[in-house]
């Protein structure tokens, strides 16, 4: 399986909250194929410090979205019967 980080692009400025910092907001787009599939993961965040953070966050996101998956797959049947993720 490849994963590439095919785009990183500024979406917006986000206001500082509670105790959350302001600042810039970032889309990553990850392209991710195999063999058979090819498919999109979009993940917007929050990085302050700028492109370097937000790639480091998105892929955070990213492993994060690949443990949920595999621990969905290792409890059932994830074809015809699918379950919920989240």
């Amino acid at each position: 399986m490849d994963i590439v980080a095919r785009k990183i692009e500024l979406v917006g400025n986000l206001p500082a909250v509670g105790g959350r910092e302001g600042g810039p907001s970032f889309r990553v787009v990850f392209e991710i194929s195999d063999e058979e599939n090819k498919f999109e993961l979009v993940f917007i965040v929050a990085a302050p410090s700028g492109v370097a953070q937000a790639l480091d966050l998105a892929r955070e996101k990213l492993l994060d979205f690949i443990r949920a998956m595999k621990a969905a797959a290792s409890e059932g049947d994830l074809g015809h019967g699918q379950r919920r993720l989240f």
